[in-house]
Parts: structure tokens; C-alpha cells; sequence
């Protein structure tokens, strides 16, 4: 029993993403972890009413992405849990006293950075995404700072969100084989969102695997993460006292050339110019 009712509703995907995260491994846990990462949001031109309501979204520096998170598979409401175990604290908390991707509803909200949007093919680029390829998305809206920020001293926040959010960053280092065949025209021309600019998606792969991306289960030595299609193979090195660092030992290249119509790069303009 108790207050407010039962209410059902059904939300229409307004769009798909496009992004560098081909998994979800290597997915940042918040979209400011990785600068460099991008993706492209394609709108689908009934549901979301194109091109007009994309008019004025130019104008903002970055945009709330509402989304599905529709990779999930353990929802809590098939556990019957309330609580979420707050990953490096082990400090079991309510649902909605965190962030935590396995939510009754799984919805998703981020705050990314518009690179740029195409009202008329209903295309929107942004940057400093958390976002795996494939995600169904629900609504944009733009961010307002005197409607999104409040005072810094009104603003409290539990202990364990500090220390949650203490993460130990690893030494990256990929090997100059890596980066002279990431930076080969006969290569570089495979990525999709980083065709123009292979040097960013290097600078991605740093911003990745600087934080420790392995499942709290894995205890390999040898890893590999897919961004934009290419797969990086590392390692972690480890010394004396643990973890050194992370050396990037190869790269592969799947799915052959992208098609030029579908290529874009970070200033959201096509390989021919045509977004």
C-alpha cells in the first residue's frame, strides 16, 4: 500500500547514440572523466519533431542528456533491493541517494558539451560524454547556469561521496608503434568519430585507461578496450609496491573503411563537409 498511486507511461526514443565507448567497459563513470570523448547523438525526425526543435541549441555551451540505460540487467526492483553498495566504500546506501546506472526506472542524466548540431539531418555532437554506443535517448535540454548551480556554501553533500569519488589515477603510456599506426592516413581513415583527429583519440585512450577500468573481479594482467572501433591492448606494470602504470601494446582496427556520409569529426563537421 501506501500514497501516490500507480501510474504507468511510455516515453518515444527521441534518438540513438553514436559514440567512441563501443562497450561498456572503458565507459567513464561520469562524462567530465573524459574530456576527449565524443559521440553523436542522431534524432529521429518524426518522434523528435525535426529540424525545428533543434532550433537555438547552438546557442548553449552544453545540454543535459536524459537517457535509457538500456544495458541493464539487474534492475533492484527484480532483487527486491533498495540499497546500493557505493562502489569503493563498500557503504551499502539508499537507491536514490545515488547515482548508481540499476535504478527502478533506469534513466540516465548527464551534462555534456555541445560541439555541434545540424538541425536539418537531426544531428547533435558532443563531448565529455558517459555515454555507450547504442544508448536510446529520451530528451535534451540545455544547461542554464542560473536555473542548474546553486551557492557553494548551500550546497551539502554526505562524507562517503568524497571518499567514493577519490580515485588513484595510473600512469599511461602507449608505445610509439601504437601511436605511429593510430596516426597512418591508411588507419586513421577506419575511425569514425576521430578520422580528422587521431592525435584526440590517443588523448582518449590516456583519459580511459588512467582510471582503473577492470572488473573488481579481474585479475589478468593483459586487457584491451574498444574506442571508435579500434581496439587498444594494455597492460598493467606492476613494481614493488603494486601498479606502476599502464603500457597501450598494440592496436587493431575491425569493420573495415566507415563510409565518408558517416564520418564525423570533433567540430561536428563531415569528412566531405557535409554535416
Amino acid at each position: 500500500g501506501g500514497g501516490g498511486g500507480e501510474h504507468s507511461f511510455i516515453f518515444k526514443s527521441i534518438g540513438i547514440v553514436r559514440s567512441c565507448f563501443g562497450e561498456l567497459n572503458g565507459t567513464p563513470w561520469q562524462p567530465h572523466a573524459c574530456p576527449a570523448s565524443r559521440c553523436v547523438v542522431q534524432l529521429n525526425h518524426k518522434e523528435a519533431c525535426l529540424p525545428a526543435s533543434l532550433e537555438g541549441l547552438s546557442d548553449f555551451s552544453h545540454v543535459w542528456v536524459l537517457f535509457v540505460f538500456n544495458r541493464n540487467t539487474n534492475s533492484p526492483l527484480k532483487q527486491g533491493k533498495g540499497r546500493i553498495l557505493v562502489p569503493r566504500t563498500q557503504q551499502p546506501t539508499g537507491l536514490f541517494a545515488t547515482r548508481s546506472p540499476h535504478r527502478i526506472n533506469p534513466i540516465g542524466l548527464s551534462l555534456c558539451a555541445v560541439e555541434s548540431v545540424n538541425a536539418n539531418k537531426g544531428i547533435v555532437v558532443l563531448s565529455g560524454i558517459d555515454l555507450v554506443d547504442g544508448t536510446v535517448i529520451l530528451d535534451l535540454k540545455p544547461y542554464s547556469p542560473s536555473c542548474d548551480t546553486r551557492p557553494i556554501d548551500t550546497v551539502h553533500t554526505p562524507a562517503w561521496l568524497t571518499h567514493s569519488q577519490q580515485r588513484t589515477l595510473f600512469h599511461v603510456t602507449i608505445d610509439p608503434s601504437v601511436v605511429e599506426t593510430v596516426t597512418n592516413p591508411a588507419n586513421s581513415r577506419k575511425l569514425e568519430l576521430y578520422r580528422t583527429t587521431p592525435t584526440l583519440l590517443l588523448e582518449l585512450v590516456q583519459q580511459v585507461l588512467a582510471h582503473d577500468i577492470r572488473r573488481h573481479n579481474n585479475k589478468q594482467t593483459k586487457h584491451s578496450v574498444l574506442l571508435d572501433g579500434a581496439r587498444f591492448q594494455f597492460e598493467f606494470r606492476a613494481g614493488k609496491e603494486g601498479v606502476e602504470g599502464i603500457y597501450v601494446v598494440n592496436v587493431k582496427f575491425g569493420g573495415g573503411d566507415s563510409n565518408d556520409a558517416d564520418v564525423v569529426n570533433v567540430d561536428g563537421a563531415a569528412a566531405d563537409g557535409d554535416f
